[in-house]
């Protein structure tokens, strides 16, 4: 009897650590209405990954891989040490938290769409097959501590804007890293660090149309825009300085 309960025992906890240790494919997951789930060590294995309606995802310290990520607007999602590889798109509008994780884009899609403003700790992008990683226009992603772009030699990781005639923005931390080869660069901005200084040829890359920041071309800065008051109020500012200075400089009439 104790030998059957013990045997029993055994066989709960093995089930316990496989669970842990990994959970099985999903065609898809949706996470919503308050709900809640901690990943820890597991590994999640789904074609789409939707966060809706205040649900929250703890993503652990675990390797995920997935087709698609989707956090709208009242998700909540926190990559903690954990690695998010995904081979199609990335979309946020809802509150990420990059913690020390890796979010990295594989080669399994030949596009990935990358949507809404998102703060990376470290984001990778790597293809042997020629992929293309398509950012949304105008909207700026942020890397705190390292970022990987490489492509393959004939087969160029292609880095473009949603739109052909606007660009995209990247922020690089002035203390993270880089590597880049192999990359096909078009309407893309680097706004804070230049990425990949030097010639294009010595990444064994392509600088195409509008690509600022990038291989040695200066920073792209955004510039202020002022609304009409404030303008009044500079340009008033001004022409009363110039007239100060215009009476100070007027000689005294000769008696």
């Amino acid at each position: 009897m104790i030998n059957k309960l013990v045997k029993h025992l055994k066989c709960i906890a093995l089930s316990i650590l496989f669970f842990q240790a990994s959970l099985t494919y999903a065609s898809k997951i949706t996470i919503g209405t308050g709900s809640t789930i901690q990943l820890g060590s597991s590994s999640l294995n789904s074609d789409s990954l939707e966060i809706n309606n205040n649900g929250e995802l703890l993503w652990g310290s675990g390797a995920h891989q997935i087709l698609d990520f989707f956090n709208l607007n009242t998700g909540i999602s926190s990559a903690q040490s954990s690695t998010i590889s995904l081979s199609q798109d990335w979309h946020n509008e809802g509150s990420f938290d990059a913690g020390s994780g890796i979010v990295h884009f594989t080669d399994l899609q030949p596009l990935s769409h990358i949507t809404g403003m998102t703060n990376f700790y470290e984001l990778m992008a790597t293809t042997a097959a020629s992929k293309t990683i398509e950012f949304q226009e105008l909207v700026q992603q942020n890397i705190e501590k390292n970022i990987v772009l490489t492509g393959f030699p004939g087969n160029l990781l292609t880095i473009k804007s949603s739109s052909s005639s606007k660009q995209a923005y990247l922020k690089l931390n002035l203390n993270a890293t880089q590597t880049v080869d192999y990359v096909n660069v078009t309407n893309n901005h680097s706004v804070l660090q230049v990425i990949a200084p030097g010639p294009a040829s010595a990444f064994n890359s392509i600088q195409g149309p509008n690509a600022r920041g990038w291989f040695g071309t200066p920073l792209a800065f955004s510039i202020p825009t002022l609304n009409l008051y404030t303008l009044l109020i500079l340009l008033l500012t001004i022409v009363l300085i110039a007239n100060k200075y215009s009476k100070q400089n007027v000689n005294p009439a000769i008696s």
